[in-house]
C-alpha cells in the first residue's frame, strides 16, 4: 500500500476577497488522493505532484507468509515468490530509495490501526504547518 496525498486550501483572507463573505464562512478545500500500488513511486513527474508519499515495507519472511495465505483462482506456480515476486520487490525498493524523492517508509509489521494513526497524525501535522 502506498498513500499519496495532495492537499490544497484557500486561506481565509483570499476566500473573503474572492467571495465577499464574512470570515466565519471560510471553506477549506482539501483534496486527498490515495493511490495504491508501487509503479507510481518510480515515476518522478508523478511523484513531484504529491506532497506526501508512504511506502509500507515488510520482511521477506512476513511477505512470503502473507502471500502464502492468499487464495487465488489460479494458484501461484512453485517458486514464483522466490524467483520473481521478491526480487522485483527488492529491485523497485532500491530504485525508490535511490530516487531522492520524499517517500516515507512505514513498518508493515505494525497493525493497520497503528499505520493509520501514524499517517493520520502526519497528514494533520502537514496541514497545520501550512496554516
Amino acid at each position: 500500500m502506498s498513500s499519496m496525498l495532495q492537499v490544497q486550501y484557500i486561506d481565509k483572507r483570499r476566500y473573503k476577497q474572492l467571495h465577499n463573505y464574512a470570515p466565519f464562512s471560510l471553506v477549506w478545500l482539501k483534496t486527498f488522493i490515495i493511490i495504491d500500488g508501487l509503479v507510481h513511486l518510480l515515476s518522478r513527474p508523478l511523484m513531484e505532484v504529491f506532497d506526501k508519499s508512504y511506502y509500507i515495507t515488510v520482511s521477506y519472511e512476513e511477505c512470503k507468509r502473507r502471500r502464502s495465505t492468499r487464495q487465488y483462482t489460479v494458484p501461484d506456480p512453485l517458486g514464483l515468490f522466490d524467483g520473481h515476486v521478491w526480487p522485483i520487490y527488492l529491485k523497485h525498493r532500491r530504485e525508490m530509495e535511490s530516487s531522492g524523492l520524499n517517500i516515507e517508509c512505514l513498518d508493515g509489521l505494525k497493525s493497520k490501526d497503528e499505520i493509520y494513526n501514524q499517517v493520520y497524525e502526519d497528514v494533520q501535522n502537514n496541514l497545520l504547518n501550512r496554516l
